[in-house]
């Protein structure tokens, strides 16, 4: 039952942190599914869907699928070799983009009342969860208009580089139903509430993202673990790394911003002789009132491996930018800014496979900012081999023309 859904939802519905735990948790849902079923009921009165929409010419064409920065700087190089491609999206960063297609632009769904009959399914069902009903309504449309704009329109070929959001997702789910092809390219580093992969092929950085997809149930198509092309260009700034003296200090949403200054401050008095530069995630808006002579990396203009190729030490929470720091040969430092909840602990598995050091205190920070001096930087990268599997092999830094050897088998 609601196969398709539950495979479309897998993120949202998944794991304690979507369970239903507290009073005030049932009645937020209680007051959500009222609301939105009465704004449907509404709607459905008035709305004329697909009036003025005109579908985008989509058959035999190859698509590069990406909605976010991250997403989009994975997929780019592929333009080079395809440069017929069409670039979509649903919104995002790059509907911004003047050659982009936003698909959904102009669409309008249907009020589709079994979304409510899902959610009720999702309620009472012991091994799910929905306490992410707003993010469920809203996204419920998605299989619904891809299969509008798919019909009769079909590409010869997809790539995505997110196989958990609704809007890539669903995209794969239909486009597998009606026999299209779709490649998968990792984006970021994966965790085991990630779901099935469902794809034709699948690229993967190397044996740890493999291993974890093995566990998540049967996995369709091929998958190749061949490493991150994003480090291909970089081969300069890895291989005659040099001392710069620089700290990055890189945070998110889950991080307090008051925990944040804290330690930019002990920093400023402990260290001597390094410039601490602060990275925002690109999804943080919020706005910082932090004192110091640090200087800001803007990330949604500047690249991770940009920001990363001017520092020697990143001290960073939760978050992926740990591993590409260790591929570029910067000394990764993981610490909780905040007290995280328990399902994010280690949440990367960074900490047990290795690859950061983990720092309880700040304390352990400065001293291992102290003794950095005694370290080689081929060992750092060397930490990352589980993660990147292009490290160390016969086409290290050839990760893209790896990738396209097989693509031009796949895409015959």
């Amino acid at each position: 039952m609601f196969k398709q859904e539950r495979e479309l939802f897998h993120l949202y519905i998944r794991g304690d942190r979507n369970k239903l735990k507290s009073v005030s948790d049932h009645l937020s849902f209680y007051k959500s599914f009222l609301e939105g079923a009465l704004w449907d009921l509404l709607r459905s009165f008035r709305i004329n869907r697909n009036k003025n929409y005109r579908k985008p010419y989509l058959k035999n064409k190859i698509i590069i699928h990406a909605d976010t920065i991250n997403n989009f700087r994975t997929l780019s190089f592929l333009l080079q070799r395809y440069p017929n491609a069409i670039l979509t999206c649903i919104g995002g960063y790059v509907a911004t983009l003047e050659y982009a297609i936003n698909l959904r632009y102009g669409y309008s769904s249907y009020p589709n009342f079994t979304k409510y009959i899902f959610l009720i399914f999702l309620y009472f069902h012991p091994k799910y969860g929905s306490k992410m009903i707003d993010l469920i309504k809203l996204d419920y449309f998605y299989l619904e208009f891809y299969k509008f704009l798919l019909h009769n329109n079909q590409p010869r070929a997809i790539f995505i580089s997110n196989d958990h959001t609704p809007s890539s997702r669903g995209f794969a789910l239909i486009a597998k139903e009606t026999k299209i092809k779709t490649i998968y390219l990792q984006h970021a580093c994966i965790t085991n509430i990630f779901p099935p992969l469902i794809f034709d092929c699948s690229f993967l950085y190397g044996a740890h993202s493999k291993s974890i997809y093995e566990t998540m149930g049967k996995i369709d198509g091929q998958i190749y673990a061949v490493g991150n092309p994003a480090f291909d260009k970089w081969i300069e700034a890895i291989t005659k790394k040099r001392r710069s003296y620089k700290i990055g200090l890189a945070y998110n949403t889950l991080d307090h911003l008051d925990d944040v200054d804290y330690l930019i401050r002990t920093l400023e008095k402990k260290i001597e002789g390094y410039e601490i530069c602060l990275r925002p995630h690109p999804a943080d808006g919020r706005v910082i009132h932090f004192y110091g002579k640090f200087t800001i990396s803007n990330s949604k203009t500047q690249s991770s491996n940009s920001f990363l190729k001017e520092i020697d030490i990143v001290i960073a929470g939760n978050t992926s930018l740990l591993l590409e720091a260790a591929c570029m040969n910067v000394l990764p430092l993981q610490y909780d800014f905040s007290n995280y909840d328990s399902y994010l602990q280690d949440y990367y598995g960074f900490i047990r496979n290795g690859l950061t050091i983990h720092c309880k205190s700040i304390e352990e920070i400065i001293d291992n900012i102290k003794g950095f001096d005694n370290m080689k930087s081929e060992n750092i990268r060397s930490r990352a081999k589980g993660y990147d599997a292009s490290i160390a092999s016969d086409y290290e830094f050839q990760v893209k023309e790896k990738i396209f050897s097989i693509l031009d088998k796949q895409l015959i």
